[in-house]
């Protein structure tokens, strides 16, 4: 397994845009960043607080000349082929915060345990996921995270991208409008948090469900 360095450590998810940050306006303040401070796990006893902090939060809406649906359509075929076309550019934060009294360790990823998705909605939210039919027979270890009593884990993205060792799994706004997003993982935990059932593979772990509150953010057209 992978260690990750507590609160230093940032996973950086680089995809081109089809979406921009919006110029900044001076009469719009609100409009430049947002946190979802207090997030939800299951069971609600576990001492993981996820917060979601939203650096940008307008964005341009780049569709390259096409119609809402024939966009969609565009991305509808992409999920077909496996040729998803690039995720939104963004400015996110997904933090992880050890609200206990002991270090916990979070397995993430791999083929035992869950890599973070997004959950958007809004008016022209699109989610697709690829996953191939043919995959490699190697076993993919999680990343283990050590998060200190107090402590947390940041993960910064740059696009609406989420995928995983196994499949291509990306976030999409198709229209201008209002938005909401969140992201959230099922992982392992040690020491099992009171209330978790011993996870289905790490079974010295816990079995948690961790999902951040959502941030509004606003897509324009050009």
């Amino acid at each position: 397994m992978r260690t990750a360095l507590t609160c230093i450590l940032a996973i950086l998810i680089g995809i081109p845009a089809i979406a921009k940050p919006a110029p900044r306006k001076k009469d719009a303040p609100e409009l430049r960043s947002a946190v979802a401070e207090s997030g939800v796990t299951t069971p609600a006893s576990v001492p993981l607080n996820a917060r979601l902090i939203a650096n940008e939060t307008m964005y341009h809406l780049d569709r390259g000349g096409l119609t809402p649906v024939d966009f969609r359509k565009q991305l509808d075929a992409g999920k077909k082929s496996g040729r998803l076309a690039a995720a939104p550019r963004v400015d996110l934060i997904f933090e992880l915060h050890n609200t206990g009294k002991e270090e916990l360790q979070v397995l993430i990823g791999g083929d035992t345990s869950g890599t973070l998705r997004w959950q958007l909605s809004g008016p022209g939210a699109v989610s697709h996921t690829f996953r191939p039919v043919v995959q490699t027979d190697d076993l993919k270890e999680p990343t283990v995270v050590k998060i200190p009593a107090g402590g947390c884990h940041r993960w910064v993205y740059k696009s609406l991208d989420c995928s995983g060792p196994r499949d291509t799994s990306r976030a999409y706004w198709t229209q201008a409008g209002e938005y909401l997003l969140a992201g959230g993982f099922t992982v392992a935990v040690k020491p099992a948090p009171k209330g978790t059932v011993p996870h289905w593979y790490h079974k010295d772990h816990g079995n948690v469900a961790i999902s951040s509150g959502k941030v509004r953010l606003v897509v324009v057209d050009d």
